[in-house]
């Protein structure tokens, strides 16, 4: 497991324990992601949609995150990026989506 390799060489390199093993972020995550979603639409021109999920523990399923903040549906196909996703290293993946003008 990468994720565990990684923590290991840190303490092996003679960080302290507590520093390694400390998970929390000086920042909500998850207010930066949607504070950020109205410059990737203005920046990508053709972006229509963003789409945040907050990932439960094992990356198998989510919670969409609206954009008022609130909790949407949920997700139990995710990309296998997302089981990568840990507090601090986001993961984030783009997807052409065709739209069907119907008249």
């Amino acid at each position: 497991m990468p994720f565990i390799n990684t923590l290991k060489r840190r303490i092996d390199n003679g960080e302290p324990k507590d520093a390694v093993l400390n998970r929390e972020l000086a920042f909500d995550e998850l207010t930066t992601l949607r504070a950020m979603v109205p410059g990737l639409k203005q920046t990508i021109q053709k972006c229509v949609d963003v789409e945040i999920v907050l990932v439960k523990e094992g990356g198998k399923e989510g919670i969409v995150i609206k954009e008022d903040g609130s909790e949407g549906e949920i997700k139990t196909e995710l990309l296998p990026s997302a089981g990568s996703a840990e507090p601090g290293s986001p993961s984030f993946a783009f997807e052409n989506i065709e739209t069907v003008a119907i008249r």
